[in-house]
This record gives C-alpha cells, sequence and structure tokens, in this order.
C-alpha cells in the first residue's frame, strides 16, 4: 500500500462523514435539533478550515436540571500530514477541510441524544457539535503559505475561539458555558486525539466547573503497522505537529523536545493530563485495523497481528483510571447508538461513563479480554 493509499484511508474510516440533518422543521421541545452557528469574527481571529472558510459548530441548548451542564464534542476525520497527503484529503475527503455547505441543523446521538431514555444522565444538557475542518488533530496554529500547501491549520485555534464564544453573553446568552458546573469535553477518533492535546487548557479556562475529558477511539499505540510500507502513526504526528506547527499539552512538549508527535498518542500523552480522561478504545477497532494494513479475508499472519494490536491496546491502558476497551471491531461510538448497546458484562458506555462522571458506585474501568 503506498503513502497515498493510506491517506485516502484513513480520511474514509476515521469518522469523516457529514451531520445528519433533521428532515421535520417542526419537533417537539424534547427532540429540538442541533443549529448550525459560525464561530464569530472567525477570519480575524484565526479560527478557520484549512481553507479559510470560518469554523463552525452546532448547538443545541440545554434545559432544566440540565441548564449548567455542557457536552462539547469534536468531530472525528483523520488528519493529513505533508503537501501530497493533504492534496489528497482535498479530493478524498473536501468537506473536512471547510465549512462551506454545512447544513443548518443535524441531530444528536448517543451521548449527545435528546431522549431521556437512551441518554438519561445528558439528555437535556447544553450540547455542541465542533465540526472538523482543521485537518491537524485539532492541534495546528499555522496560516496558509506556500510551504504549508496552501492550507491554513487552525485546530488551536478553533478549540479556544468555540471556548470563547460559548462563555460570551452576546453570543450564547446566559446561563453558557461561563456559569457551566460540569462539562464533557468528548472527541471521537481525530477529535479524540484533539481532547486530549487541548484537554488541561480547556478546563484551566473553566476554573468554576467540574471538566473532564472522553477519548473516544482516539487512543492511538505505538505499534508496527502490519504493511511494511505504511508509516507508523507516530511518524505521522511527528511529521504533522512540524507541518501545522502544533499545539500540545504544554507539560507533554516540554518532557518531549524534538519528538513532540508523542503527545498524540496516548500511551504517551496520558500521564502528563492534569485533568481526569476517560477513553473508549476496541481491541479490535476495524477502522484502525484496516489503517495499519489488515483487510479481510484474513489469514493466520493477519489474526495473530490483530491479537498483537489487541494486547498492545489492553498494555496501553493499564496505568488509565477509567476505561471502556470491548474485544470489538468497533470503532468511535459515544455518539452513536452503540453508546448504550454495547456491552462488557452486560455494562454499556453510558453505564461506565456515568459512574465514573457523576461518582457514582459501580465500574469505572472495563477491559474485555477474549479472541475477536
Amino acid at each position: 500500500m503506498n503513502r497515498l493509499r493510506w491517506v485516502v484511508c484513513l480520511v474514509v474510516v476515521l469518522g469523516g462523514s457529514v451531520p445528519a440533518v433533521s428532515s421535520s422543521p417542526v419537533l417537539s421541545a424534547q427532540y429540538d435539533p442541533m443549529v448550525f452557528v459560525q464561530v464569530n469574527d472567525a477570519v480575524a481571529r484565526n479560527a478557520v478550515c484549512n481553507d479559510g472558510t470560518p469554523a463552525a459548530y452546532y448547538v443545541r441548548r440545554g434545559q432544566g436540571t440540565g441548564s449548567h451542564r455542557w457536552v462539547i464534542h469534536l468531530q472525528g476525520g483523520g488528519m493529513c500530514y505533508s503537501g501530497a497527503t493533504c492534496q489528497q484529503r482535498s479530493v478524498s475527503m473536501p468537506l473536512l477541510m471547510t465549512s462551506r455547505g454545512l447544513p443548518s441543523m443535524r441531530t444528536g446521538s448517543g451521548v449527545q441524544s435528546p431522549s431521556a431514555y437512551d441518554n438519561p444522565d445528558f439528555f437535556n444538557a447544553n450540547h455542541v457539535y465542533v465540526h472538523y475542518c482543521s485537518s491537524d488533530l485539532w492541534s495546528g496554529d499555522r496560516e496558509a503559505t506556500a510551504e504549508s500547501g496552501g492550507w491554513h491549520f487552525r485546530g488551536a485555534r478553533i478549540v479556544r475561539a468555540v471556548i470563547d464564544d460559548l462563555m460570551n453573553p452576546t453570543i450564547t446568552p446566559s446561563p453558557n458555558l461561563a456559569d457551566a458546573t460540569e462539562v464533557l469535553f468528548s472527541g471521537g477518533s481525530a477529535g479524540g486525539a484533539g481532547v486530549m492535546v487541548n484537554l488541561d487548557e480547556v478546563a484551566d479556562r473553566l476554573p468554576h466547573a467540574t471538566v473532564r475529558g472522553l477519548n473516544d477511539a482516539g487512543w492511538a499505540v505505538d505499534i508496527r503497522p502490519y504493511e511494511s510500507s505504511i508509516p507508523s502513526f507516530l511518524a505521522q504526528t511527528q511529521q504533522g505537529y512540524a507541518l501545522w506547527r502544533g499545539v500540545v499539552d504544554a507539560s507533554c512538549a516540554a518532557a518531549n523536545p524534538g519528538a513532540e508527535g508523542r503527545c498524540y498518542i496516548g500511551e504517551y500523552a496520558y500521564r502528563f493530563l492534569s485533568t481526569p480522561l476517560f477513553v473508549q478504545q476496541a481491541q479490535f477497532d476495524g477502522a484502525i485495523l484496516r489503517l495499519l494494513g489488515v483487510t479481510p479475508p484474513l489469514d493466520d499472519e493477519e489474526r495473530a497481528y490483530m491479537l498483537e494490536f489487541a494486547a498492545a491496546v489492553r498494555k496501553s491502558l493499564e496505568p488509565v483510571s477509567a476505561a471502556f476497551s470491548p474485544a470489538t471491531a468497533t470503532h468511535a461510538i459515544a455518539v452513536n447508538e452503540q453508546f448504550w448497546s454495547l456491552h462488557i458484562g452486560g455494562h454499556s458506555l453510558r453505564e461506565v461513563l456515568g459512574n465514573w462522571f457523576f461518582g457514582r458506585p459501580g465500574p469505572i474501568k472495563l477491559i474485555e479480554v477474549r479472541s475477536p
């Protein structure tokens, strides 16, 4: 597999879908959709997508007991890390490099579902879904130049601008994020990596609130790819960090001068975080394994590699205090119905995450051990 084919796979499988749009223009209060919001004065604040269009997000305001609770979710969608891979991304997944043409509404599922039955802990919270269009694991801070391939990489600026807008009463009426008591900062796949690199900074911005992070399938392990022609994830993130002029967790960067790409990889980054982080990572994640060169139909060598990958995931999670790791091929599950339907020993991610977030009795770390 050549490098460009590898990148095409990367952007296709890592959560790069367009947000779903409600087909009904009139919905009951319980099922109000999330509405499109453009980052305020985005161009002047350098909170822009790869193509220079303003960054954007979707919001559904909380009600009742959830009016001071927030769930802020970073969309996934892979990355590009060189001029060639970014050019290929612009052809294969152009919607992940712009805010142009986004729908005016989206519906939420999983932890962002408005159903009290499906999502009892967070159904009436304030929900924010941030569109991914920077291709930099939510970490870049570089303007478009010839050396950057003509692309902006402003993921870090986008996160900061969204937090600013949600705290500004002229943009987000009170009670807004400045009045929050509880914040779940979550992300899927590339968004999960984005949570890790931004989590402590976001928590520092919100000292009045209990802030916790959820990395949903963005927990990379440093393992050799099955196919030797594929560059390792660490090699890609190190190259990407230089291209994007990445901004990662400050304590991790200080401990890894010249090797800041490690700060995108969970097993290296986790110990530097001051803010609590919950990790959801499947041990036979089909999306990640395909990127590593494992493709059906499987032979004995590929099955052996899958077991090696699963063991590496389990080992990487040993120091993590709160986790949900099924022995499945699932990828990101926090914002779809697998949030409540996928179980380990009879317990769902919804239950285990809720136990951890609210300090309830019950399991907060489940690591399944079985063959695929």
